[in-house]
């Protein structure tokens, strides 16, 4: 028993050391660094990150080592983060040019605050920080908070004494009078009990033009505000031009010119400015927003521009968290950005929960959540106008807001408008929703990259997945392919598998071939049909790798192979057991009576890429979507009069492109013929899907 309680002692002895250092588990980890718990696994499987020794299964790490890894990755000691898509740890500043007007002189002040190589950037640094840091290389951020709220007010001063045609007075001055107009309540409202005596830091700073309801104070301050601070609070500021294209689809409405409007998420005011300059009352303009400095910009933009109603203001325009406080006030029109990709805390996604349909206990979405706000707090018809993220349409994550938007409204305007936002790589859309209850989409107005069409016919507004980019005539036809008489598809009649992932390519893959290596393909290899042989090679060796499918599956006699990101389906076939990464993944069918060459063809036609491309408008080519396609049941003569052409063309894998081609429209013609299709839908289908040809070379 002794023996047991020594045990049980030292046990609880090393659990104590571990408390009293602060450990993190793999979830507080994640989060703390910003990427998911498989990430923080695969870490340390590759020794990236190192992990407590315990007696358990549990991952823990003392959280001191976490934070060097962060402070790492911030000062870029570390390159962790810095390739990957998810950056919300990366700091620096950046110019937003085109979140204004581009007038030449306001823009350049900009580019001078935060260019290292400026006269300005540079005079900043030395006034701040010469005494302390002698080599300028070790100078910290010249933004730190205070700093901002000295610089945005000295410029907000100046633009404000221009607008109403005042003589010029330091920021030091001003203060000092102790005025109690709106412009002075408003200025130290924003500065927070700086003392005055720091308020010169800036006075050399050029004069900005003052121009009408233009945002420049918020083009400085997210110019000079952390991008990690930014990308974690889900903040991607509107450039002007979108502003603009939303405002002016709702402007000519009821809503607009006569209800009361709200940005819930208003930054520094850059829509409620654009609203103003549409004839918009600040009687009926609302705003929130979490970010103090950003709500007193908003009010300092409002004053500037003529609203001198210090208590108008401070009602209109509040610090509020919408979500989590909600308004009762009712309104006729919702506009703006709201954020994306805010990670919610514990407390607060059980706030969520309680009030929020769409909310999840995994991690919502902050734009579904602000959707549901929206259309809970508007008037019967209604309106919101968003700049949101294309996804909101396709992807599974986001079915139940598109569920809630289809019991509650009716769509009345997508325009696809791509990246609209500096170093963000997320194509979006602006949307716009009218609360009637009918789920129609009768009347809806859509705009592409070079179309722009009224939908006439009502769309089926399944969960599943939106797409508007179709007239009513790709409708008709998708309608057609997807209907086809006696057809099938590969939902459970096919193995898949997605090719392997090293988890550090550097250390397994090499341009070099010996005798233990072999070729592996990547994505880039691949073209309809056949693939080019790759100058990368691994010594595979399984068990060595991050993730890695049943061996059978690269090494079956015959399979497909295809890319996962790509403008359109692209497969090849392989009966050489070769290898390939996972930006090339793994199709085997095993339809009866079906030939893999068969599924080959229809899989490389135009008219399947017309069919996805249609259907997802994605540049991922997922499991599901190829589960859904519809093949056509053949014949015994037409699948092998189209497998005989299928052989043909892959023998000509290193012959001209012209007799592929000639071979691929002979293919296609038989295709067609199998789906029924038309000469009008035929014409509809090459015209869309011949841009893609070029991956047959």
């Amino acid at each position: 028993m002794r023996g047991l309680n020594t045990f049980n002692s030292e046990q609880n002895l090393t659990l104590d050391l571990l408390e009293t250092k602060k450990t993190l588990d793999v979830n507080e980890t994640a989060k703390k660094l910003s990427v998911s718990t498989a990430t923080i696994r695969n870490w340390v499987k590759l020794g990236r990150i190192k992990k407590i020794n315990t007696s358990g299964k549990k991952l823990l790490f003392e959280e001191h080592e976490v934070e060097k890894l962060l402070s790492d990755i911030i000062t870029g000691k570390s390159d962790k983060l810095t390739k990957r898509r998810n950056k919300k740890a990366i700091k620096g500043l950046n110019l937003y040019a085109d979140y204004i007007e581009d007038d030449g002189k306001n823009i350049l002040i900009g580019s001078e605050l935060v260019k290292k190589d400026s006269a300005l950037y540079t005079s900043i640094h030395n006034t701040l920080h010469t005494d302390t840091y002698p080599n300028q290389d070790q100078y910290p951020d010249p933004y730190p908070e205070k700093n901002i709220r000295i610089l945005i007010a000295t410029l907000a001063l100046k633009l404000y004494l221009q607008s109403a045609k005042l003589p010029y007075i330091s920021l030091q001055v001003f203060i000092a009078q102790n005025k109690n107009d709106c412009i002075s309540k408003l200025l130290r409202e924003l500065l927070h009990n700086i003392d005055i005596s720091q308020l010169g830091t800036y006075q050399n700073v050029p004069t900005p033009t003052f121009i009408p309801y233009q945002d420049f104070l918020g083009f400085i301050y997210i110019s000079v505000s952390s991008i990690s601070y930014r990308k974690s609070t889900g903040s991607y500021f509107t450039p002007i031009n979108i502003v603009n294209k939303l405002l002016d689809s709702v402007k000519a409405s009821t809503q607009f010119n006569n209800g009361n409007i709200i940005d819930l998420c208003c930054g520094t005011g850059n829509f409620l400015l654009a609203s103003l300059k549409r004839g918009a009352s600040i009687e009926r303009l609302y705003g929130n927003d979490i970010d103090e400095i950003s709500v007193s910009i908003a009010k300092l933009n409002l004053c500037i521009n003529g609203i001198n109603n210090i208590n108008t203001l401070n009602e209109h325009i509040r610090k509020v968290d919408s979500l989590l406080n909600r308004d009762t006030r009712k309104y006729d029109l919702v506009i703006g950005n709201p954020p994306w990709g805010y990670v919610y805390s514990e407390t607060e996604i059980n706030k969520l929960l309680n009030s929020y349909k769409t909310a999840s206990k995994k991690g919502s979405e902050s734009y579904d959540l602000f959707m549901e706000l929206s259309l809970n707090i508007i008037n019967q018809n209604g309106l919101i106008a968003y700049v949101l993220p294309e996804a909101i349409l396709n992807v599974k994550a986001h079915q139940k807001i598109r569920c809630f938007i289809k019991n509650t409204s009716s769509i009345k305007f997508v325009s696809y408008i791509g990246n609209p936002f500096t170093g963000v790589a997320c194509p979006c859309i602006l949307i716009v929703l009218k609360k009637d209850g009918e789920g129609s989409t009768i009347g809806c107005n859509i705009e592409t990259n070079n179309l722009r069409f009224t939908i006439n016919k009502n769309r089926d507004l399944s969960e599943e997945y939106w797409n508007f980019d179709l007239s009513d005539e790709d409708v008709d036809c998708l309608e057609k392919l997807t209907n086809v008489k006696n057809g099938f598809t590969l939902k459970n009649q096919a193995d898949f598998a997605l090719g392997i992932v090293t988890g550090a390519n550097k250390k397994y893959i090499s341009n070099t071939k010996n005798p233990q290596n072999e070729m592996i393909l990547k994505g880039s290899n691949l073209h309809k049909y056949y693939f080019d042989n790759s100058n990368s090679y691994i010594h595979f060796v399984p068990n060595t790798f991050q993730q890695v499918a049943p061996i059978e599956m690269y090494r079956a006699k015959e399979k497909l192979i295809y890319r996962f990101i790509c403008e359109a389906p692209v497969f090849s076939y392989d009966a050489n057991q070769t290898l390939s990464l996972n930006s090339a993944n793994i199709l085997i069918p095993h339809v009866t009576g079906i030939s893999m060459k068969y599924i080959l063809a229809i899989l490389n036609s135009r008219t399947i890429t017309y069919w996805c491309r249609k259907k997802y408008n994605s540049v991922k080519l997922l499991r599901s979507h190829i589960e859904e396609i519809p093949f056509p049941t053949p014949s015994s003569e037409e699948q092998n009069t189209i497998v005989k052409l299928v052989d043909n063309l892959l023998s000509l894998e290193n012959h001209c492109t012209l007799d592929k081609t000639t071979l691929y429209n002979e293919i296609e013609e038989h295709v067609m013929r199998l789906y029924n299709l038309n000469n009008s839908e035929k014409e509809i289908i090459n015209s869309f899907s011949s841009q893609f040809d070029s991956f047959l070379k």
